[in-house]
């Protein structure tokens, strides 16, 4: 997958951009933890491996989920990973994240 750069604009505005649907409202997880067997094994990292998840799901006005995204940080390295409804595009695939 491609690397991501850097933007000036808010992440909402490029999803708004991408998707052509007007955000209503952003819902943000953050979670601490340790990866479990499936997931390290996935990324090939040891299990246990400390992890930071940050699930977003954004709402068109009329409450429903229209993008889904998550991001996962492991080791200093983000993946990413997300889904979207029709008309939308399709799910966008995992891969790793410049945050440098």
């Amino acid at each position: 997958a491609a690397l991501v750069g850097r933007s000036d604009e808010r992440v909402f505005e490029l999803v708004e951009r991408k998707f052509g649907a007007r955000v209503a409202r952003v819902e943000v997880e953050i979670r601490a933890g340790v990866l479990e067997a499936a997931r390290a094994s996935l990324l090939g990292v040891v299990v246990g491996s400390p992890s930071l998840s940050v699930l977003r799901r954004y709402r068109d006005a009329e409450g429903e989920v229209f993008q889904h995204l998550e991001f996962l940080r492991i080791n200093g390295v983000m993946t990413a990973s997300g889904r979207s409804r029709p008309p939308f595009s399709g799910p966008i695939t995992a891969g790793n994240v410049n945050t440098a």
